[in-house]
């Protein structure tokens, strides 16, 4: 049903220039129709009354030094005629009119990406002004899907929606002029509040001007041409076909709208249009991007610094940001001043900035700022307050320049078309990787967690060193800076040149190149790269950021977009080792030959970076990587470059399992097992020690290692079957005495510099590391924790029985250069642990779990089976993975699914349970449905304390019933 006070509270300006007459008409009317005022005098839009000015993109520079007097909202056309049609106000910041954000008005699907190639997707998208549509279930709200170049997951082409089909509808100019001029009359002669049926060439024309009338599915490399070309361009050459989609005939007429003269709203049924925007993180891409939920240390040094302390927020920042700096200084116990505008807010506001201790301000700008200045008071930026800066004593120059407010509205000019990564910077770096964020969004720049060779224009190092570094310089990219390239970028509020900032390595190095042998030089002319370890080696000691003689500077303003690069494979960069491949390999007697080298020799094999094999008949004469070399390498998993196969779908993926980069990739594990076997074959006459690793390892690199070198396994399997035949039967007998070799796989926890140290230390063992992520890894064996917290890691750890340890054994390990007994070393073995345990953690849980699964019990949830509701708090896919630790399985909960049944295989020991968050409504369907066939229905907090709590005894599941 049409609502009448829809945009009530709105008091807005139509700015005319772009736009013709039936649209501006159409604008004003879908306004008025709503509940909205339209202010049309001359002075409206710089008045203190307007909230929304409706500007065409080419008009948005003549509002923007206003906003640094006070907050409006400048939105396009497309945001009336959007809001109208679905009957819902949605966010402003998603259709700005400023031409720089060249997705505005655009939510966009990644649809079946990868991890990597979906942060660099979503990270472009929200900051050029596009909605991020990750939910399935709204995908037909989005106006665009993505797809890889070469993805055939959709076997026939999508039907269109009915709204869609509506919209579509054709007409003429003049059919418009004339619907419009009709609603016109119908508003000036009719009593508020009557509602007009609209005629269908006015909704299918207003549609199509929101860009709803149709849903657009194209490739990956039209937001690459978008991005490169800083303005959207045309679908068409860019669209995806699907397999066995039909032609569409050129010159097919669609449907008049005369067929269907009249159109209700309601008839349209957009509600997955509406709920793009409901569950969309909107925030994304504008200045509550930089929220961060502070610690309860920095919480309490705020509150030192500002309880009872007057604070006034500056009214240039945008409502809701306002409201979440004023939340967060009220939970320091400060007071929050927001004069609103009205007859005497000017003296209001210097009788406050009197009296206040700080004044927040987004901008140098609006009467606030001049007041505050003008008094002498402390004047701080929003990311002040936002990153609990309040509390620091000895502020760094870092801390200061983003402690001041920026300049002005918007961003440095040419800065917003540069894409920037960070390398090596953690919470404990000088500036910190969260004051290096701020830096880059004060400036305008979109900061990409993510190397990605397309699209990163930018790549700023702590130190000359890591994955991302040598990525970048083997992809020879100039743009390599210091950190204080930006801050100097945003103390003089205009883009400075790289030039002085660069590390000079790129120069150094092509020098070295050119003068290389010419059958090396040769391969990198062919791959257009530099090998990595190349890089380390020659650049370690004589980089700095001061650039004595280097090329011209790129000129300002100008993004670095490698088209034909993008989402560029990581392992396409060959490893020393496989440049350097000996000429003698013609007999098995070599690999053997080399497979008697030292041990120190086979950790070294299990530290290499790429998933490539180790040439094991590699002359004596080839350098060994040191333990640093190592720990350098290892930082793959410490830090992220885009990787392919990233534009696989997810069919592919399902075949061919992604590489995932640790210390020591499955196929350098396995060789690294060989050579140990060989060895000990050589000493003790045990040939079938050799036969099973061997086996192993061909079996995994057929399903993981793509890029494995076929007949370097070959030669090493015939090897071994030749000394099995050769060996007497008794020693079998002998193998199976031999205690079994104990594979260690490490998941960390806490922060990157942590998990860099302890990597360094299990590589330097033989160990090898899980991929560093939040999530639960069954594939491990121990779980590395500073301190033990209520984390899914832990939670998911103990229901499997893993070793949960803390990071003396690491050290202690190191010292002695072998693994040794983790029991002294397990979280709760000491009375001391408890100081680091959360209280609701009983201290002695780690090592009763581990007992119960080392001693035969199959598990915490052993014939259990779970029904997760979709809202569960824990979130569902974490208490799947709980379940799954555990030993129990998780019901899908679809209609299909026969309750009857379950109920009478329900048994106290083998229990079927559905999980819900604690505050589920009564009216939840699914509750219903679930307590009518008499399932036990449970907090999903359940989970947790079952784990977590003392077990005697045990917690019950009647104390969580709902």
């Amino acid at each position: 049903m049409r609502q009448h006070s829809l945009y009530a509270s709105l008091r807005c300006v139509v700015h005319p220039a772009e736009l013709d007459v039936p649209e501006l008409l159409a604008l004003e009317l879908c306004l008025i129709d709503g509940g909205a005022t339209i202010l049309e005098d001359a002075n409206a839009a710089s008045s203190s009354v307007v909230t929304h000015i409706v500007c065409h993109p080419k008009a948005y520079r003549n509002f923007v030094e206003q906003r640094n007097e006070r907050f409006v909202a400048l939105v396009r056309p497309e945001w009336v005629f959007r809001t109208f049609l679905l009957q819902r106000l949605i966010p402003v910041d998603r259709f700005s009119p400023n031409p720089a954000l060249v997705f505005s008005t655009l939510a966009i699907s990644a649809g079946t990406m990868g991890k990597d190639p979906r942060k660099v997707t979503n990270g472009l998208i929200t900051h050029f002004g596009g909605q991020i549509v990750d939910q399935k279930e709204v995908y037909p709200g989005a106006t665009h899907i993505l797809h890889h170049e070469d993805s055939s997951e959709d076997a026939t082409e999508p039907e269109e929606l009915e709204f869609q089909k509506l919209l579509q509808l054709t007409y003429s100019k003049a059919d418009v002029a004339r619907g419009v001029d009709a609603w016109r009359l119908h508003m000036s002669t009719h009593q508020e509040g009557s509602t007009y049926t609209l005629p269908s060439c006015v909704v299918a024309y207003m549609g199509q001007r929101a860009g709803l009338d149709k849903q657009y599915h194209v490739k990956l490399t039209w937001i690459e041409e978008c991005v490169t070309r800083q303005s959207r361009v045309p679908e068409g050459p860019f669209a995806h076909k699907p397999t066995g989609a039909a032609e569409i005939k050129p010159g097919k007429k669609g449907r008049s709208w005369k067929t269907q003269p009249n159109v209700q709203l309601e008839d349209l049924n957009l509600s997955k249009c509406a709920q793009v925007y409901q569950l969309g993180r909107t925030e994304l891409g504008s200045d509550l991007s930089v929220v961060r939920r502070l610690s309860n240390e920095k919480l309490e040094a705020m509150k030192k610094t500002l309880h009872g302390a007057i604070v006034l927020l500056a009214q240039h920042i945008a409502p809701l940001l306002r409201e979440k700096l004023s939340d967060m200084l009220k939970t320091v116990d400060a007071k929050v001043a927001n004069v609103p505008f009205g007859d005497s807010y000017q003296d209001i506001v210097g009788k406050v900035v009197t009296n206040a201790s700080f004044v927040v301000c987004r901008y140098r700008g609006g009467f606030e700022y001049n007041e505050a200045m003008r008094q002498g008071k402390n004047v701080v930026s929003i990311y002040w307050v936002l990153a609990g800066l309040s509390q620091v004593s000895k502020p760094t120059p870092f801390n200061e320049a983003i402690q001041r407010p920026v300049q002005s509205f918007g961003s440095i000019p040419g800065m917003q078309s540069f894409v920037i990564t960070l390398s090596g910077y953690s919470s404990k770096s000088s500036p910190t990787r969260e004051e290096l964020q701020i830096a880059i969004h004060a400036t305008g720049a979109c900061l990409l967690p993510v190397l990605s060779r397309a699209h990163s224009t930018h790549l700023l190092c702590y130190e000359a060193s890591g994955e991302k570094y040598k990525k970048a310089l083997s992809w020879r990219f100039d743009t390599v800076l210091s950190h204080e390239w930006i801050f100097a970028c945003l103390s003089k509020w205009e883009y400075v040149p790289e030039l002085a900032f660069r590390y000079n390595a790129i120069k150094e190095l092509s020098g070295d190149t050119d003068s290389t042998a010419s059958d090396h030089s040769s391969k990198k002319k062919d791959s257009g790269d530099i090998n990595p370890d190349e890089i380390v080696s020659k650049t370690k000691l004589a980089i700095t950021p001061n650039v004595r003689s280097a090329k011209k500077a790129k000129k300002g303003g100008e993004g670095r977009f490698d088209v034909d690069g993008i989402l560029t494979e990581i392992d396409k960069v060959p490893t020393p080792t496989e440049k350097k491949t000996p000429a003698n390999q013609k007999t098995p007697t070599a690999i053997s030959k080399s497979s008697t080298t030292t041990s120190g020799r086979a950790k070294d094999v299990a530290c290499t970076l790429f998933d490539t094999p180790t040439n094991a008949a590699a002359p004596s004469s080839t350098k060994r990587k040191t333990r640093r070399s190592a720990a350098e390498e290892v930082s793959a998993d410490m830090e992220e470059v885009e990787k392919e196969p990233a534009v696989k779908i997810d069919a592919e993926a399902a075949k061919e399992p992604p590489l995932v980069i640790s210390i020591s990739s499955d196929s350098n594990a396995d060789e690294s097992g060989a050579i140990e076997a060989a060895t000990t074959q050589v000493a003790n006459q045990e040939p079938e020690e050799t036969k099973a690793p061997a086996k192993k390892s061909k079996a995994k690199k057929r399903k993981v290692a793509a890029d494995v070198d076929e007949s370097a396994t070959l030669k090493s399997k015939k090897a071994s079957s030749k000394r099995q035949k050769n060996e007497p039967a008794a020693t079998k007998k002998t193998r199976a005495a031999s205690p079994p070799k104990i594979k260690r796989v490490f998941l960390l926890t806490g922060d990157r510099d942590q998990a860099t140290l302890h990597t360094s230390i299990i590589s330097s063992l033989g160990g090898s590391v899980s991929e560093f992520s939040r999530e639960f890894d069954s594939n491990c064996t121990h779980i590395i924790c500073s301190e033990l917290k209520r984390t899914e890691k832990f939670i998911a750890g103990c229901a499997a029985g893993k070793w949960i340890l803390k990071p003396s054994y690491l050290e202690a390990c190191s010292a002695s250069k072998q693994f040794l007994d983790e029991s002294a070393h397990e979280w709760g073995s000491h009375k001391t642990d408890k100081k680091d345990i959360d209280g609701r953690i009983w201290p002695e849980v780690c090592a009763f779990w581990r007992k119960e699964r080392a001693g035969g019990h199959a598990g915490a949830f052993h014939g259990w089976r779970f029904f997760i509701h979709a809202k569960c708090v824990p979130p569902r896919d974490m208490c799947e993975r709980i379940v799954l630790a555990g030993g129990g399985s998780v019901i899908p909960l679809t209609k299909a699914v026969d309750f009857d049944s379950l109920t009478k295989e329900s048994s106290p020991e083998a229990p079927v349970v559905a999980l819900f968050p604690p505050e589920v409504p009564t009216r939840d369907l699914w509750l219903k449905k679930i307590k009518t066939h008499n399932i036990e229905c449970i907090k999903a907090t359940f989970l947790i304390d079952y784990i977590t709590k003392k077990q005697s005894p045990p917690v019950k599941r009647t104390d969580y019933r709902l």
